[in-house]
């Protein structure tokens, strides 16, 4: 008789599940070892201070999630797969000791799984990214390996353990369950004789292999879903933590970089032989060719390869303090960029401030005493301002950046361009990106006094520039500071002016004025006090010598035509050959038609100026009538034109002369496979009805009125439309146009249908 384990007492399902759930306990934590002692190595090799407390505080937190998951789970699998049940309804037989064999060791085995894969994901997250591809092929068989030998020796053992446990657990054959009233048995069909089981109507009581493996599937996909989250929530902390850490060493590292004298700080690659550094050093009487501070550069690899930085650079750029806003945004205050744009290695703006060769050597690393300030300064260009920008890569990929601004007086104390100790120069007026405009000649005064119907936007700003009122200079700069302003060079200036005790100076220069050419003009103001000087200020102004005209009227006089195009030519040129124009401000330009403001078109690239049907067509006109049209715009220089002119509609009706049709393009053979298909029509009694044109090519209707604003135009009389693909080469087509005048009468004279074919040249 073989001995029960469980029914000396009436928790038997109790008792499994407690059994069941310290097997599975024991497998995750098993399990969970096993993951992470695989990818402990990769990780390890990674492994910085605050990626190792990370790892730790999230193994701890992985694995008492993964506890707190599995527990109550595994305690109610176990209990109603040994037969414990709830209140509520139907009877069940319980699983056989096979099944429940099964079922233990799925679940189990699942829990060793469970622990594997949470420890796994764990510190794999660390170390995923940085670990090289054949290491991660290496690590992924090693995992895979160690699964199945845990689960190849834990399989069967878990299988007898099961069968064994299940089968103690059965009731002897032929007899019933202690404690059971045998009046509430039922017979076992499963006993070789009248076994009877306890038939309690009100109670559930277990469930079959079916459900078990249900609820073992849900369970994994759950599991699966927090482990999921878990490693997202870690790989996300640990990215934090790699932005707090790489933050931090940027700052040590620089650090380290102010500690460097001003003037050995150069730009640096650790990825490249002595850092990129290739040269002498030091002042050019005593040069030495060991740089003096590879050892804090070494100092700063060794610190970023700690935590795991293969590369860092350093770059940088040299700033002035823009004391006479050479950018032109209104600000003294900011900082600019050594300017060099045409190569001559001498900023464009302050000649002062260059690349300089003080030796025969082919490096700018060296320093030498001015001789006109008596200080050191290095053949770098002496802005005494460097803006310093450190990257970090981990991998090739950059992993932090940060920019900082190191200048000499930093350590030093010694004021200088950089701190803002230089003269300031600002020119207010004239502005830059400006206009000038001259009054000597009587018809520029009269095209800058008349009048327009639409004012100049603000942003237009124009100053007068001629002999009887010279261009106007005014500005700040130092107290008592000398302000030289030179015209189109730097090399001599036009005129100076003391600036007065508050440092402000205003006044009217002739000189400058006379040297002004038509077109674009630079001016260029320098102050100098004692030794010192400004950086040189430029303006951009543009001088205009000639208004804008009205040109290419049309219509005048009698027009025999109901929609004639009604446009000018609104341009402006300049007097010299090749000089630079102010040109039209298009906010200025206007168009009236009997005293009144009508739509119209301006193309400001080719000066046309027409006057805007409501379907992109000319107006329909009254017969008879009588219009009168201004047209007006001004130029950047402030100097306008006003040009007015009459036309009357006259139709003639008969009209005795059908449209004529020419121009017809393409024509006969050789024609291009996707050709500009057309012509030219016209009629001088009575006009064109555009509405009535039609198009047809190998007769399909392409144009009609429907769409004849996008093919006609109204100012030539010209027809064209182009096909939508390539003919075939060699093909033949036809095509027909008609076209209708004004007039009614005669009948037969009011239409002309015209065709004409070509052929497609082979290709």
């Amino acid at each position: 008789m073989k001995k029960n384990y469980f029914h000396g007492f009436p928790g038997a399902a109790a008792a499994y599940a407690a059994v069941g759930l310290f097997i599975s306990i024991s497998l995750l934590f098993l399990g969970f070892y096993s993951g992470a002692s695989v990818f402990i190595p990769g990780a390890e090799s990674v492994l910085t201070l605050e990626l190792a407390a990370e790892l730790e505080s999230s193994a701890y937190s992985g694995l008492a999630l993964s506890v707190v998951l599995l527990a109550p789970f595994s305690a109610l699998f176990f209990y109603l797969l040994g037969g414990g049940g709830f209140p509520g309804g139907g009877r069940r037989a319980p699983c056989s000791p096979a099944e429940k064999a099964v079922a233990g060791s799925v679940f189990s085995l699942f829990s060793l799984f469970l622990g594997f894969y949470a420890g796994a994901h764990i510190f794999a997250s660390a170390s995923y990214e940085l670990l090289s591809p054949g290491l991660i092929k290496a690590v992924h068989e090693a995992a895979v390996s160690s699964l199945a030998s845990y689960s190849a020796a834990f399989l069967p053992l878990s299988l007898l353990f099961f069968y064994a446990l299940s089968r103690g657990e059965a009731a002897p054959a032929g007899r019933s369950a202690p404690g059971t009233d045998c009046g509430q048995c039922r017979p076992d069909p499963r006993a070789a004789g009248p076994s009877l089981r306890p038939a309690s109507p009100g109670l559930r009581t277990g469930f079959g292999l079916v459900e078990a493996m249900i609820s073992i599937f849900l369970l994994a996909v759950l599991s699966l879903s927090v482990a999921y989250m878990h490693r997202y929530l870690q790989l996300m902390a640990v990215r934090t933590m790699e932005n707090t850490s790489s933050t931090r060493l940027s700052a040590s590292i620089f650090d380290k970089l102010k500690s460097i004298e001003y003037y050995y700080l150069f730009p640096y690659d650790s990825a490249l032989p002595d850092y990129g550094l290739a040269g002498t050093y030091g002042p050019v009487t005593q040069q030495r060719t060991s740089y003096p501070y590879r050892g804090l550069l070494d100092e700063i690899t060794a610190i970023a390869a700690r935590y795991f930085i293969d590369r860092w650079t350093v770059e940088m750029k040299f700033k002035i303090r823009d004391v006479s806003d050479v950018t032109g945004d209104g600000l003294t205050g900011d900082l600019r960029d050594f300017i060099d744009a045409d190569g001559n290695l001498v900023d464009d703006y302050d000649p002062a401030i260059r690349y300089y060769k003080a030796n025969a050597d082919a490096d700018y690393y060296d320093t030498y005493v001015s001789t006109t300030s008596g200080k050191t300064v290095s053949e770098l260009p002496d802005t005494n301002l460097k803006e310093v920008t450190l990257r970090l890569y981990k991998r090739g990929r950059l992993l932090h950046s940060r920019t900082e601004l190191i200048s000499l007086e930093m350590l030093s104390g010694i004021e200088s361009r950089a701190s803002g100790a230089e003269l300031k120069m600002l020119v207010e007026e004239p502005a830059n990106d400006t206009y000038l405009y001259d009054l000597m000649e009587a018809g520029r005064a009269a095209a800058f006094a008349a009048g327009l119907a639409r004012p100049y936007p603000p942003e237009v700003i124009a100053y007068r520039a001629d002999a009887g009122h010279p261009l106007r200079l005014r500005g700040e700069t130092a107290p008592l500071a000398n302000a030289a302003f030179y015209v189109n060079s730097m090399t001599s200036p036009s005129d100076s002016r003391a600036a007065d005790a508050s440092g402000l100076f205003n006044f009217q220069s002739l000189p400058v004025t006379s040297v002004l050419t038509e077109g674009e003009n630079l001016l260029y103001a320098k102050a100098t006090k004692d030794s010192y000087y400004s950086p040189f200020a430029q303006r951009r102004v543009v001088l205009d010598l000639n208004p804008p005209e009205v040109s290419s009227r049309t219509p005048s006089g009698a027009v025999p035509d109901l929609m004639p195009y009604v446009g000018a030519a609104l341009s402006d040129a300049p007097l010299s050959p090749g000089a630079v124009p102010s040109g039209v401000c298009p906010e200025t330009v206007s168009l009236r038609v009997n005293g009144a403001e009508v739509p119209f078109d301006y193309d400001q690239a080719t000066g046309r100026l027409s006057w805007r049907g409501a379907d992109g067509l000319p107006n329909r006109l009254a017969s008879g009538a009588s219009y009168t049209v201004v047209a007006e715009g001004g130029d950047r220089a402030w100097y306008k034109v006003v040009s007015t002119w009459t036309f009357t509609v006259a139709v003639s009706d008969p009209d005795n002369s059908a449209p004529s049709v020419s121009n017809m393009v393409p024509l006969g053979a050789n024609a291009d496979p996707l050709p500009e298909i057309g012509c030219r029509l016209f009629d001088n009694q009575s006009g064109i009805d555009p509405y009535s044109i039609e198009l047809r090519v190998d007769g399909v209707l392409v144009v009609s009125s429907g769409t004849i604003s996008s093919h006609w135009n109204p100012e030539t009389g010209g027809l064209s439309y182009y096909p939508p693909a390539q003919f075939a080469p060699g093909s033949a087509h036809t095509v027909e146009v008609r076209a209708s005048h004004w007039a009614a009468e005669p009948p037969d004279k009011k239409t002309s249908v015209q065709s004409w074919n070509f052929t497609v040249k082979y290709y």
